[in-house]
């Protein structure tokens, strides 16, 4: 009885010709044939067999080399568990076309693989042999890392086949085990932390103490938070009052494209030049995928522009030269990888934060008291000279000259009753005044109506100036 089971997709990459239906055959049927036609678009044949107590089915994908396949291919390999790159040892070409797979599955990948290469047609006569296994060696190290295994094998002898499945299988086996492992230990620290939790809500209720850090959780969509007016109110506002930063949580694994990179990376810079607060660059799930590829991108220039130069699209090349100016912005960025499943990195990035504080401390609190200091001082002044300005009109109201909001000279008291005595003597109402101009002259009416109009509106005007002016007498305002 095995004790648990499982289910993997493995597929086989490789040029044509390479011999990858023949060794997929071989394995799973025991055969060897020299007939086999070249495979169109993808096959897949299964195997089933035990390892450590574990009953394993293997999905295995045969996809064609062909190059007018190659776009066909993402669509087969998605969602595999393992990967097989099979290059022909006698051949210079297969053993370069490696580049353009191993790119093709960082690209459409988002979990890490279990990547084996290997060397097929190990049965042919020594001196036809193109590629050493050192060389072989030291590609894999560069490119894929130590981890990567590498085997030499003939599928028409059937040598190394079994042990290539088999380690895969294994590995497998072990990568479903630990996954497993972790869950249990999340499933036992989760009731722990809840315990924990219940015992701090009790303390927190039984105690003054104020909490040490409080954490805002804002929407995704960085238009929903970062540009709204609801945002900045809210950003402003716990700045003014608590050491407060920003950390930016990036998706790990979806990072690892560089197109992918540059966009979190300006939208990080975006986010820091809108809020102007500490911030912090947050690299989430390293449980699935490490964050070191992201700090080397961050730190060396040229092995991004070596892994921009990997895809040839339009994209990549606008990347290319922003990269140049967001070099400047990494330097001032504290980063952090944290998986919030295992807690790793936890404490790195409370680090950050106390490092944060200081920085608010430091920096940031005092421009802010600048401003402060610099928007009351402005308050103060517009106050006194709006006070000045009332000042001096009282004081003209005193000395019997009438307060204009207008423009034009002022007028004293008895240049006012002068002229309003005229107008009464006139027999004309208060809004009805007898404009200064000669009715005798016939052959100036037309400039005499107008030159009317325009007396009427003066002295619409200043009436108007009045009737605050003896407001302001009533008031008695010192």
């Amino acid at each position: 009885m095995y004790s648990s089971l499982l289910e993997a997709k493995v597929v086989i990459l490789g040029s044509q010709n390479v011999g990858k239906t023949s060794l997929v055959v071989r394995y799973v049927q025991k055969t060897f044939s020299t007939n086999y036609s070249s495979t169109i678009g993808a096959s897949f044949m299964t195997k089933k067999l035990a390892v450590d107590n574990c009953k394993v089915r293997l999905q295995i994908w045969d996809t064609a080399g062909q190059e007018r396949f190659r776009s066909m291919a993402p669509m087969y390999y998605r969602g595999a568990n393992a990967a097989i790159l099979v290059y022909d040892i006698t051949s210079e070409d297969s053993f370069q076309d490696m580049n353009s797979w191993i790119n093709e599955l960082r690209k459409n990948m988002t979990e890490e693989l279990i990547i084996h290469v290997v060397g097929n047609k190990l049965d042919l006569a020594p001196k036809m042999r193109a590629i050493p296994l050192s060389r072989t060696l030291e590609y894999v190290s560069d490119t894929l890392g130590p981890d990567c295994s590498v085997h030499e094998v003939s599928a028409k002898d059937d040598d190394g086949i079994e042990e290539l499945f088999l380690q895969i299988t294994r590995k497998l086996v072990e990568k479903k085990q630990e996954i497993e492992r972790i869950k249990r230990i999340n499933a036992e620290n989760a009731i722990t932390l809840q315990q924990l939790e219940d015992e701090r809500l009790q303390q927190a209720q039984s105690s003054n103490n104020s909490s040490v850090y409080i954490l805002v959780d804002t929407p995704g969509q960085i238009e929903i938070f970062t540009w709204s007016a609801s945002g900045s109110i809210i950003t402003d506002t716990l700045a003014a009052s608590y050491p407060t930063m920003v950390a930016y949580i990036i998706d790990t694994p979806r990072t690892a494209s560089p197109t992918t990179f540059m966009s979190n990376m300006l939208y990080a810079c975006s986010i820091l030049y809108k809020t102007k607060v500490p911030f912090i660059l947050v690299f989430n799930k390293i449980d699935v995928k490490s964050h070191h590829f992201a700090m080397e991108w961050m730190t060396d220039f040229e092995i991004f522009q070596e892994a921009l130069k990997r895809d040839t699209s339009y994209m990549s090349s606008l990347m290319n030269s922003m990269s140049l100016v967001l070099d400047e912005f990494y330097a001032h960025l504290k980063v952090v990888g944290v998986s919030a499943v295992t807690g790793a990195g936890m404490d790195d990035f409370l680090k950050a934060v106390d490092q944060a504080v200081i920085e608010y401390d430091q920096e940031y609190k005092p421009e802010l008291e600048r401003v402060l200091r610099e928007r009351e001082k402005k308050k103060e002044l517009d106050k006194k000279e709006q006070m000045t300005r009332l000042m001096k009109d009282m004081a003209m109201e005193e000395k019997g000259q009438e307060v204009r909001f207008g423009k034009g000279p002022r007028k004293s008291k008895d240049d006012k009753d002068e002229e309003e005595e005229e107008d009464e003597d006139d027999g004309f109402g208060e809004y009805e005044r007898r404009p200064r101009y000669r009715r005798d002259d016939q052959d100036s009416d037309d400039e005499d109506i107008t030159a009317w109009r325009k007396d009427m509106e003066e002295r619409q005007a200043r009436t108007e100036d009045e009737s605050f002016q003896r407001f302001i007498s009533g008031q008695r305002l010192e």
